[in-house]
């Protein structure tokens, strides 16, 4: 955040989370320990934070539900530091085999209804 800043603050993020926090050392994103700082700082620049990503490379749902939920939480945690998330971005391999996945369908589906709910009462 502290470099994207000193070349321009009207640069919109995304907050890049690991799927898990074993993952958060191989580069796949930041580990759950560090979202409040990253939101904070970019808060702080006065920059916006407008999507939350991850990916996982893992094709069970063992991977995927956890993902799914952390997720939810840096979006909670994201709007209650200020930001105003647009997107969630959670990769290719959450959706085909977790979202996609009859047996698992509903109970991921709800976490992501949760997200288009709190969207829609905002409006």
């Amino acid at each position: 955040v502290m470099r994207i800043s000193s070349v321009s603050k009207s640069v919109e993020l995304v907050l890049r989370i690991s799927p898990t926090d074993e993952d958060a050392d191989r580069c796949f994103g930041a580990s759950r320990n560090k979202w409040r700082q990253i939101l904070s700082v970019a808060r702080s620049k006065r920059m916006r934070v407008v999507g939350v990503a991850t990916q996982t490379n893992d094709s069970g749902f063992a991977t995927c539900m956890p993902a799914l939920i952390r997720i939810r939480e840096a979006y909670d945690l994201a709007r209650e530091c200020g930001h105003e998330i647009r997107f969630i971005d959670v990769g290719n391999s959450i959706v085909r085999n977790c979202l996609y996945e009859s047996s698992h369908h509903e109970r991921c589906s709800t976490i992501v209804e949760e997200v288009s709910d709190d969207e829609d009462q905002d409006e």
